[in-house]
């Protein structure tokens, strides 16, 4: 991978410093499962550790009204070889995705991804039985759908492009749950999977538009309809035009190289129109 591990700060401010490191929503995140991890792995003789089980989603749970566990259920796991390599791609690639959105909208993200699945399965329990999350494999594995989303060409190992080695993984994993009939576990992956498209489609980011406007064409639909510009607002169409390229120019770069590879001129450019926008909205 060409992504440098020394992840850039420069579209949100740090939640506090802990010595000189910044904790950002990403490094939090990585310091909340590894501590819990170490209290599950080594409390586990303890009595007092099996609260940790009141803190299990399970949609026998919702109907007790623990809904707390919607929340909860990523921080409970234990320690082994898997769960190190999974926190440490979380760590990668869902800073590149704080980096993207900011701090206050990867939270929201980061909580989305684990309660929407959840309800989800709630929904579908009478369908698919009442199963159990547990540990944060599913939602980081939405955020790294999430990262090949916003970062489609981003190189892999083998130059291979990080959205087929997702689609790789989506489509084993798929067949697998498939081939064992397994319903909830199927549910599961793509209730998380929908859930970051949905999300980062309301983001703005382009790859999901993309996807959205090819089907519209292929199904012959319409969604959105383009309004006349007020004669006022023509006047300034050529310097947009130029301003939405450059924009256009930037995304492209961070796509192919990364976050890390913006010049201090690009990302206050990145910067103004993310200022724009956020305005405008409001």
């Amino acid at each position: 991978m060409t992504f440098n591990a020394a992840r850039s700060i420069h579209t949100h401010r740090p939640l506090f410093y802990l010595g000189k490191i910044p904790m950002d929503a990403t490094n939090t995140l990585v310091a909340l499962h590894a501590l819990t991890a170490l209290i599950v792995t080594f409390g586990s003789g303890w009595a007092a550790a099996t609260w940790f089980n009141e803190l299990v989603y399970s949609a026998a749970a919702l109907k007790e009204f623990r809904v707390w566990t919607v929340l909860t259920y990523p921080f409970v796991h234990g320690i082994d070889l898997w769960f190190a390599i999974g926190l440490y791609f979380f760590w990668r690639f869902g800073g590149e995705v704080e980096n993207l959105l900011g701090t206050r909208k990867f939270i929201r993200l980061y909580a989305a991804l684990s309660a929407l699945p959840a309800l989800g399965l709630f929904v579908l329990s009478p369908l698919v039985g009442d199963l159990p999350l547990v540990g944060e494999g599913s939602v980081h594995f939405a955020i790294f759908v999430g990262f090949a989303l916003i970062y489609p060409s981003a190189p892999m190992w083998f130059n291979i492009q990080v959205k087929w080695f997702v689609l790789l993984i989506v489509g084993v994993q798929t067949l697998q749950y498939l081939g064992y009939k397994s319903w909830g576990n199927l549910a599961a992956l793509w209730l998380s999977i929908l859930t970051a498209f949905t999300l980062l489609h309301l983001h703005g980011v382009r790859s999901c538009h993309f996807i959205t406007d090819w089907i519209q064409a292929k199904l012959n639909i319409k969604i959105v309809t383009k309004s006349k510009r007020p004669r006022s607002q023509k006047r300034n169409s050529v310097p947009s035009i130029v301003r939405n390229k450059e924009i256009d120019a930037i995304l492209d770069k961070i796509s192919a190289t990364g976050f890390q590879s913006l010049t201090p001129e690009e990302r206050a450019i990145l910067d103004e129109s993310s200022s724009r926008y956020s305005n405008r909205k409001k």
